[in-house]
C-alpha cells in the first residue's frame, strides 16, 4: 500500500535480540556488584587490607563491562532512533551507527 513504512525482515528482531543481549550483561553486572558488596563488607569488618586493595583491583572488571553496556547502549538507541526515513533525517549519524553494527 502506497505510504506504508518501509521495513526490513529480521531487523526488528535483531533489535531485540540486542537488548536482550544487553539485559544480560546488566544482570551479570548487578550479579558481580552484589558479590563485591558483600566482599567490601568482609574487608571492611576484618580490617584486611590486602582483600581492600584485591577488591579495588577487581573493580577494573566492573568499570570495563558498564562502559561496554553503556556504549552498546548508545549503538543500539542511535540506530533505532533514526526513525523510517534516517537516510534524510540524519544521514551520518545513521550511516555512522549502521558502519558501527556492521564492524562488531
Amino acid at each position: 500500500m502506497a505510504g506504508d513504512p518501509v521495513t526490513v525482515p529480521g531487523l526488528r528482531s535483531e533489535f531485540y535480540n540486542q537488548l536482550d543481549a544487553i539485559r544480560t550483561d546488566v544482570v551479570r553486572l548487578a550479579a558481580m556488584v552484589t558479590e563485591c558488596i558483600s566482599r567490601g563488607t568482609d574487608v571492611l569488618l576484618s580490617g584486611d587490607l590486602a582483600g581492600a586493595q584485591q577488591l579495588i583491583d577487581d573493580d577494573d572488571e566492573l568499570d570495563v563491562l558498564s562502559l561496554q553496556i553503556e556504549e552498546r547502549c548508545y549503538q543500539v538507541l542511535t540506530l533505532e532512533g533514526c526513525g523510517h526515513w534516517w537516510m534524510w533525517e540524519r544521514p551520518a549519524e545513521a550511516a555512522d551507527a549502521l558502519v558501527a553494527f556492521w564492524n562488531r
